[in-house]
Parts: C-alpha cells; sequence; structure tokens
C-alpha cells in the first residue's frame, strides 16, 4: 500500500486500489488516499480517492460523541459533498460514486442518533398498507434482514425472546424485509416471525435504498418521540435501554 502513496499517487489507474482502500485500516489507508487527492489530476482517481477517504471518517466516527469523532464526522461530509458537486459525472465499475456520497450524507443528517425518524410509508406481507408513525408513542426496534442473511438467522430467536420479555413495556419490533413476497410469506409462516413487516422485496428496495442499507441486519432504536436513540444495539442493550426509558411518552 505504501508505495502507492509515495510513489505512484500522482499515476493514472490508481482509482482502482483507492477504491478498496476503505477496508484497510485507517492509519495504513488515510495517508495515501489524502497523496492521491494532492498530487492526482485524473478525475476517476480523486474521485475514487475521496469517496475512500470519505468513508474511512465516516466509519470511524459513527455513534461517537467526542470531539475527534465530530471531526471526522464533518471532513467526511465535506468530502462526500466535493465528490457530488466536482465529479458528479464520474463513473467507475457501473456505479456512480456521486450517488452514493449522496446517499452517505443523508444517511449523516437524517439517520443519526438524535435524528428524528423519517416516515417509512408501505406494505406488509399481505398487502396491507401502514406507516411507521403507526407506532408512534412506543419505543421501536427497526430490524432490515432477509432471510436469505445468515446473521439475520441468528437474531430472529433473540428478537421474539425479547419481545416476550418487554410485552409489558410500550415497545414493538417492526421488520423491513428484502425477500420477495413469495419467500416472505412462507419464511414468516415457518418460523413463527410475531411482528409486522415491510415488504421491500429486495436488499436494494425503495425503503432499504432510502436508509441507504449496506449491512444486514441494521437496527435502529427509535423512542416513543420518534428520536433515533441507537443503530445495532446488542439485543441486551436494547432491553437495558427501553427499560431506562420514561414510562410515558
Amino acid at each position: 500500500i505504501e508505495p502507492i502513496g509515495t510513489r505512484h499517487a500522482g499515476s493514472a489507474g490508481v482509482w482502482e486500489a483507492a477504491q478498496q482502500l476503505y477496508r484497510t485500516p485507517r492509519a495504513q489507508a488515510e495517508p495515501v488516499l489524502k497523496a492521491i487527492i494532492k498530487t492526482n489530476t485524473h478525475a476517476e482517481d480523486r474521485c475514487a480517492a475521496s469517496h475512500a477517504l470519505a468513508t474511512i471518517l465516516f466509519n470511524a466516527s459513527e455513534n461517537l460523541t467526542t470531539p475527534e469523532a465530530k471531526t471526522d464526522r464533518e471532513e467526511a461530509k465535506r468530502l462526500f459533498m466535493d465528490v457530488i458537486t466536482n465529479y458528479a459525472g464520474v463513473t467507475i465499475q457501473g456505479f456512480k460514486p456521486a450517488d452514493q456520497s449522496a446517499a452517505m450524507l443523508y444517511e449523516m443528517e437524517n439517520l443519526a442518533i438524535g435524528c428524528t425518524v423519517p416516515e417509512i410509508e408501505g406494505k406488509d406481507a399481505t398487502g396491507a398498507a401502514f406507516k411507521l408513525g403507526d407506532y408512534r408513542g412506543k419505543n421501536i426496534l427497526l430490524v432490515f434482514w432477509g432471510s436469505w442473511c445468515h446473521s439475520c438467522h441468528y437474531f430472529l430467536p433473540q428478537l421474539r425472546e425479547l419481545q416476550a420479555k418487554l410485552k409489558d413495556q410500550p415497545f414493538a419490533i417492526v421488520g423491513v424485509n428484502s425477500d420477495i413476497l413469495p419467500e416472505l410469506k412462507t419464511f414468516l409462516e415457518k418460523e413463527n416471525v410475531p411482528w409486522r413487516n415491510f415488504a421491500d422485496e429486495s436488499s436494494t428496495g425503495p425503503i432499504s435504498a432510502v436508509w441507504n442499507i449496506r449491512n444486514w441486519p441494521t437496527l435502529y432504536l427509535i423512542d416513543a418521540q420518534g428520536i433515533i436513540r441507537a443503530k445495532n444495539p446488542s439485543v441486551g442493550a436494547v432491553e437495558e435501554m427501553i427499560r431506562s426509558f420514561p414510562a410515558k411518552p
């Protein structure tokens, strides 16, 4: 990795390496990406490096409240906006980093802890329409999941147990499921899933796309006033937090 930053940062075609560096430890990736951004004159390379560095800073700061995390988030926003503004026409391997950056910015500004949760409207497995707002007044665990997701299978028994434990609380689990409808109906019956689910019908369905879901399952804990209180908490942490919330909204 190091020679990319020291000898090849200005070379055309380093975008392929740059876009992979968001998976690399920050201490190694950050100086290389900054070198590409500073010295490279090719749009694809600068775009890929800016997007990768913004992603690293976002991941490093997500759900943290330290001054360092705040600084990282602000720099991530600046880099994502730079991609949107200056590289809107760049396409890399069939995807536009500008579109991905816009989704990340939406997540940072609307789906962070402390934000009022956006409304979700859709249909359940039976085709009946409902809204997330129907549950206002209850604490909600919003779960993005699919039957194809092995980690989701691990969570299902825990979520059933959690719902039973909190039956005396103003609490509801609401799912956003990515299976196609026939598979969803069969799975819900087979696994005895007791909570209502939006049928998004794809991992890139309209709800998952707006919420910029990149990993399954993804969990959001929303309080009775509609404020996002946690992202991807453990099931044990959800129970503890729910019991600590005020009894009445």
